[in-house]
């Protein structure tokens, strides 16, 4: 799934998303439910056969120019775990929850796991503000565009 700004002269910053250990969550229910509520998504998910393993499940791409919606798109995914996921686990110790993972400039990535390292809405929603600033880098605009360009290009990815 991804979620992808019209004006492709905006610097993008993708964001990749997965449930993490979620095996009794509907999956489709809770990206249907993140898609519902965050304005303008378009969404994409891996083509079913295509023999690629992905590790994320979905990518959503912000422009900088979103940059005052953040905290409402953190707020939407916490409001996504806390609805799907947070009722189905089974104890402190159960790590189910939303991966996500942003690229860095360095080529690395910013990885955060809530419901596992990240077990606070507040803690979360400035987290993710901090990813994001920390990715924002406009040298990243290029990288950032080839996965923008695999997703919606490659035939991989289906627009849902």
């Amino acid at each position: 799934m991804m979620i992808v700004s019209e004006d492709s002269s905006v610097h993008k910053i993708p964001i990749g998303f997965a449930l993490a250990n979620c095996s009794n969550v509907p999956t489709d229910k809770v990206f249907e439910f993140i898609a519902e509520h965050w304005e303008n998504a378009q969404l994409y998910t891996l083509r079913p056969g295509s023999g690629r393993k992905a590790a994320i499940d979905v990518f959503t791409v912000i422009s900088l120019s979103d940059a005052g919606s953040i905290t409402s798109i953190a707020g939407i995914l916490w409001m996504a775990y806390d609805k799907f996921i947070q009722p189905r686990k089974n104890g402190v110790d159960d790590s189910a929850g939303i991966y996500i993972s942003v690229n860095c400039a360095d080529g690395t990535a910013v990885d955060v796991h809530f419901g596992k390292d990240v077990l606070d809405s507040d803690e979360f929603v400035r987290g993710f503000e901090v990813i994001v600033e920390e990715v924002s880098d406009p040298d990243l605009s290029e990288s950032n565009q080839k996965i923008v360009d695999e997703v919606e290009d490659t035939g991989e990815w289906i627009k849902r």
